[in-house]
C-alpha cells in the first residue's frame, strides 16, 4: 500500500511541477500595472507549494519504506547470526559427546583384545552400542575382531 501510495505521489509531483512550469511560461503572472501577482500569478504559487509539498509527503514516505526493509534486513541477519551460534554450540556439543564416544570406544577395543572368551559378549555389546553415536564422526572406525581371540 506505501509502495503505491509511494508512486502516485512520485507522479503527482511530476504533473504538479510540469503544470507550472507550463503556467509560468505561458501566462501572464503580474499585473503590469501593480507589478503584483494576478489569478494565474497566485494559482502558479499555490502549485507551486503543491508540488513542494508533495515531493516532502513522496520523500517522507520513501524514507520510510526504506527504514522498514533496512529493519526487517537487520532481523532477518540477526535470525540467521543466532542460528549459526546455535549451530556452532551444538557441534562442539556433539564434537564433545564424540570424542567421550570414541575415547569410550577405543577403551572398550583395549579391553577385547586383552579380555578372556568369557568377557567378549558384554564388550561387544557396549561396543555395538557406541558406534550407534560415531556416525556424526568425521571419519569411520571400523571394529574388527582379532584372529585368535
Amino acid at each position: 500500500m506505501a509502495r503505491l501510495l509511494l508512486e502516485i505521489f512520485k507522479y503527482l509531483s511530476i504533473i504538479i511541477g510540469s503544470l507550472s512550469g507550463f503556467i509560468a511560461t505561458y501566462a501572464d503572472t503580474r499585473d503590469k500595472a501593480t507589478d503584483k501577482p494576478n489569478r494565474a500569478g497566485k494559482i502558479l504559487i499555490l502549485i507551486i507549494f503543491l508540488s513542494f509539498f508533495v515531493s516532502i509527503i513522496s520523500q517522507a514516505i520513501e524514507t520510510k519504506l526504506q527504514n522498514d526493509e533496512a529493519n526487517a534486513d537487520r532481523a532477518q541477519q540477526d535470525s540467521l547470526l543466532q542460528s549459526a551460534r546455535m549451530s556452532i554450540s551444538e557441534l562442539t556439543e556433539l564434537n564433545t559427546l564424540d570424542s567421550v564416544i570414541l575415547r569410550n570406544t577405543v577403551k572398550d577395543l583395549s579391553e577385547f583384545h586383552a579380555a578372556p572368551a568369557s568377557d567378549l559378549d558384554a564388550i561387544r555389546r557396549r561396543i555395538d552400542t557406541a558406534t550407534i553415536f560415531l556416525p556424526r564422526m568425521r571419519f569411520p572406525i571400523q571394529i574388527e575382531k582379532q584372529q585368535g581371540h
